[in-house]
């Protein structure tokens, strides 16, 4: 009977290969970091749900894209008084008098 070779020399470079393919991927699949302080759009979002008597409040900002006096933020948001689900929205906002002012929003799927 022939034995199958075993040989060790093409398996340490498989699991190289494999660690080195797995380590890409979950790099490319990383959160994106936001590079804007996000207190600003939460107080006008606060704002614009209480205006608005939507009791919701914001778990974690996705992304805030900022373009002169106009801005679009994506973020999860979540009951205010009890946490459960997450709902992604997307708000515009406007700069009015210095400060940001949520104008619209829209749920994200």
């Amino acid at each position: 009977m022939n034995k199958p070779r075993f040989n060790m020399k093409k398996l340490i470079i498989a699991f190289i290969s494999m660690s080195i393919i797995l380590s890409l991927l979950s790099a490319c699949g990383g959160k994106e970091e936001i590079s804007v302080n996000t207190a600003p759009y939460e107080a006008a979002i606060k704002e614009y749900c209480k205006s608005r008597s939507m009791d919701m409040k914001v778990a974690s900002f996705e992304k805030v894209d900022e373009k002169g006096e106009t801005a679009i933020a994506i973020c999860k948001m979540e009951a205010a008084e009890l946490s459960g689900p997450k709902v992604i929205w997307q708000f515009t906002f406007k700069k009015e008098n210095g400060k940001w002012k949520a104008i619209s929003q829209e749920v994200k799927k």
